[in-house]
């Protein structure tokens, strides 16, 4: 249902890189970078998506067709 071990200790060191890349950034630019620093996706944070139904088929789904 994830990663393994390795995968996901190899994502926070890529997201640990990452933040130190911005934090050197905006130590050394005239306009710092305020947005917050992306992290690498993991599986387990994904949202499923809602499962939606029109008017319709619902009507259909009560009278059993």
């Amino acid at each position: 249902m994830g990663w393994d071990n390795t995968t996901e200790m190899t994502a926070t060191v890529v997201d640990s890189v990452n933040y130190l890349a911005r934090l050197f950034y905006n130590a050394n630019s005239k306009e710092p970078n305020k947005e917050p620093v992306k992290r690498v996706p993991r599986p387990f944070e994904k949202k499923p998506e809602p499962k939606t139904v029109s008017l319709s088929e619902f009507n259909n789904f009560l009278k059993g067709s």
